[in-house]
């Protein structure tokens, strides 16, 4: 018996896994006026939305790429890591944008 492939809404995807990146980048435009709770954001983004985009985004796409259990579970560890990686490499980009003049 074939399973059926495993469908990705590509658009919640890329989204949950921008998404720290575009608070860093809000966060960091308006902490230049000194707005302490932005600057908070700024640091929250990296810190904490990172690491929740790479679990989402992981758990999301283990799924798709492993055909076993035992390789959906290894994948995702190692699709949870990549993508936390990716997220917290983009806040990066994020903070940059937002602090520009």
């Amino acid at each position: 018996m074939s399973k059926r492939p495993i469908k990705i809404n590509w658009l919640f995807f890329f989204a949950v896994l921008l998404a720290p990146a575009v608070v860093t980048m809000l966060g960091a435009a308006g902490s230049r006026d000194g707005n302490g709770g932005a600057a908070i954001m700024a640091a929250a983004g990296p810190l904490v939305g990172a690491p929740l985009a790479g679990l989402i985004c992981g758990i999301y796409l283990a799924p798709r790429v492993g055909r076993t259990s035992a390789e959906r579970l290894w994948l995702g560890f190692v699709c949870v890591g990549v993508c936390a990686c990716v997220s917290f490499m983009l806040t990066f980009l994020g903070c940059q944008l937002g602090s520009s003049q």
